[in-house]
């Protein structure tokens, strides 16, 4: 799973929800590979993540406490939303509309050096 646009707060373990388009197949226990980007040649491996939790949600059900989970403290609730929408070329749609699968993870094992 990549987190291109979260790096830093997954090496220093700060982001333990993310939310998704896809991966409703998740449940507790599975392990994922971290990585920074996927369609580069220098991947750079950040860890391994254990889903905790998994469940399909509106978008717009995000709480402020968990944009700072998803690696983003000082953001506000709407910004996240509009930032989401927009990294997923879905801006101008409605965030009610917009189901997404949330992931809540613990990091497996230290950081990588």
């Amino acid at each position: 799973m990549t987190f291109a646009m979260t790096t830093d707060a997954v090496l220093n373990r700060t982001k333990t929800v993310t939310r998704r388009l896809g991966w409703a197949f998740l449940k507790p226990g599975d392990r994922i590979l971290a990585v920074d980007k996927i369609r580069t040649k220098n991947v750079q491996i950040l860890g391994v993540i254990e889903v905790v939790n998994v469940r399909r949600e509106p978008l717009s059900r995000i709480i402020h406490a968990d944009v700072a989970r998803e690696g983003y403290p000082d953001m506000a609730r709407i910004d996240f939303i509009l930032k989401f929408l927009d990294l997923n070329h879905l801006l101008g749609q409605d965030a009610t509309d917009v189901e997404v699968t949330r992931i809540e993870f613990r990091y497996v094992g230290e950081a990588p050096a």
